[in-house]
C-alpha cells in the first residue's frame, strides 16, 4: 500500500513538470508558427489549431529553431572564411551595455539592434554542458561568488549549462572575435511588471545536423554522454527565441530560481506557480 501510495506521489510530480513543459512548448509552437507565417513582417498571424498533438508542436518548434541555427552559424562560418559570398550582415545585431534595469548588481545587459520578429532564435546560452549525473560536479559558487550562480541555467531534462569561465571566442584570419550568437549569459531578469521578451528552448543539434557547424555551437560536454543518457543529438544546447516583436531594446527573460530557496533582493518571481511545477523535484 505504502509503494502505491508513493508511486502516485512520484507520478503526480512528474505530471506536474510535464504540465509546465507543455505549457512551455505551446508559447514556443505559437511563436514558430508566427515565425513562418509572418515572412519578416509586422503582420497579424492567426493562432495556430490548439488541437495540435504535442509531438507536432515539439517537432514544429524544433524544427523551426534549428533551421534558423543552422542559418546563424552558417553566417558565422562564412565571416570567418571571408568566401566571396559571404552574407554581409545579419537581420540583427546583438551588444552588451549597462542594463536599464534600476538595481546596482544589474551590471551590463543584452540589447538588439534591429526587429525581429516573434519565433526568431536570437542567441544561444554558452557554456559547460552538465548532464544530470554530472551536476554534483559543477563548482560551488554559493560563498566564493553567489552571483555565478545566475550564470548557470536548466534544462528542461535537468541538464544544467554553466557559463563561467567559459570562452566565446572564435579564432579569425584576422585574430579572436567573440561569438556573435553567444551572449545569453548577459540576459537580465527583468524588473517587476516587466514582461520577458525571451524564452528559452532545450534545442537539440540532432544526428542530420552539420558536422561543420557542429563546433560553432557555444557548448561543450563536461563529460560526454554515456549509454544511460545518450540520445541522438550530437550536442544539447539552449536557445533564447523572441517572445514578441523586438526592435533596439534590452533583452530579458525568466530566470526562474527555485521557489524554495533564498533569492537575490532584486529578484521577483514572473509567475511562482510555474516556477513550483518546473521545480517540483
Amino acid at each position: 500500500m505504502i509503494r502505491s501510495v508513493v508511486e502516485r506521489l512520484t507520478r503526480r510530480r512528474f505530471a506536474k513538470r510535464k504540465f509546465q513543459e507543455k505549457i512551455d512548448i505551446w508559447r514556443l509552437f505559437v511563436f514558430a508558427h508566427h515565425f513562418k507565417e509572418c515572412d519578416g513582417r509586422r503582420v497579424d498571424v492567426n493562432i495556430p489549431n490548439e488541437r495540435t498533438s504535442f509531438a507536432r508542436q515539439y517537432h514544429v518548434v524544433h524544427s523551426t529553431v534549428n533551421e534558423q541555427v543552422i542559418k546563424m552559424l552558417q553566417n558565422v562560418k562564412e565571416r570567418l572564411t571571408k568566401q566571396p559570398n559571404m552574407t554581409q550582415s545579419w537581420s540583427f545585431t546583438l551588444h552588451t551595455q549597462k542594463s536599464t534595469v534600476q538595481h546596482p548588481d544589474a551590471g551590463e545587459g543584452l540589447f538588439i539592434d534591429g526587429h525581429v520578429v516573434p519565433g526568431t532564435v536570437v542567441t544561444f546560452f554558452p557554456g559547460t554542458v552538465y548532464l544530470p549525473p554530472d551536476v554534483s560536479q559543477i563548482t560551488d559558487y554559493s560563498d566564493s561568488d553567489p552571483h555565478k550562480t545566475l550564470s548557470m541555467m536548466s534544462r528542461l531534462d535537468r541538464c544544467i549549462i554553466d557559463a563561467n569561465n567559459y570562452d566565446i571566442t572564435i579564432t579569425t584570419p584576422d585574430g579572436p572575435l567573440n561569438h556573435p550568437f553567444a551572449y545569453g549569459h548577459k540576459v537580465n531578469h527583468p524588473e517587476p511588471g516587466v514582461v520577458p521578451n525571451l524564452i528559452p528552448f532545450s534545442y537539440e543539434a540532432t544526428a542530420s545536423f552539420p558536422d561543420e557547424l557542429l563546433s560553432l555551437i557555444p557548448n561543450k560536454y563536461f563529460r560526454p554522454p554515456g549509454f544511460l543518457y545518450a540520445t541522438p543529438s550530437k550536442m544539447r544546447s539552449l536557445v533564447f527565441v523572441a517572445a514578441r516583436h523586438l526592435e533596439n531594446e534590452e533583452l530579458f527573460t525568466d530566470y526562474r530560481l527555485r521557489p524554495d530557496v533564498s533569492h537575490p533582493d532584486w529578484y521577483t518571481s514572473v509567475d511562482e506557480e510555474e516556477n513550483r511545477r518546473l521545480w517540483t523535484d
